[in-house]
């Protein structure tokens, strides 16, 4: 694979196993009198037939952090080489593989806890909301309460008084939102104020 002394590829070098979407260096020795300040780095996800720049002038420092793709693949290789004679080169000694699961963001749930069904409630009387959320990838970070009669309460809460100020039939909605700006589906009831 060598196809010069003045450069050599140590990692990868073959048989590693790198997680897709993750940050991994690639590290080399170039000898001090090879005159190579920048070094060519090249990826071939199908055992060198074709090759993409990861970058095309890194300094030749001996390491470069590389954000490795978000692929699979077992064919994978990395190719070194001068930017200015492409016969000074170094390739991995065997095909490394790149594994990746993607991360499936799954919206958060809302459970109303008072009232959990259509309930009553006279005209300026207090009435008591409780509301919880679960956020599987992360936290919550918004509760959103329609409260039905053209106002809606927002923030970090999950539980307040409040009352109506004229009778109807209003529908309750209750939300929550996490810090993947995902929602979760509303939650309703219908409370009739008499």
């Amino acid at each position: 694979n060598d196809g010069s002394v003045l450069i050599n590829l140590n990692v990868p070098n073959g048989n590693e196993t790198f997680q897709g979407n993750t940050t991994q260096k690639i590290t080399w020795y170039a000898l001090k009198t090879s005159g190579i300040d920048t070094v060519k780095i090249e990826l071939s996800t199908n055992s060198g037939t074709t090759w993409s720049t990861i970058a095309a002038k890194a300094p030749n420092y001996g390491y470069y952090v590389w954000r490795v793709p978000p692929i699979t693949d077992t064919t994978c290789l990395i190719r070194l080489s001068s930017p200015v004679n492409s016969t000074v080169y170094d390739v991995c000694n065997a095909p490394f593989t790149i594994q990746y699961t993607p991360v499936v963001l799954k919206n958060p749930v809302a459970t109303l806890l008072e009232p959990t069904k259509d309930t009553s409630v006279a005209v300026n009387a207090t009435f008591h909301f409780k509301g919880a959320a679960t956020a599987s990838n992360g936290y919550i970070t918004n509760y959103v309460w329609n409260m039905g009669n053209g106002k809606t309460i927002h923030g970090i809460v999950p539980e307040f008084d409040y009352s109506y100020d004229a009778p109807g039939k209003d529908t309750v909605s209750f939300t929550a939102q996490d810090n993947n700006n995902l929602s979760s589906s509303p939650v309703s009831i219908v409370v009739t104020v008499t």
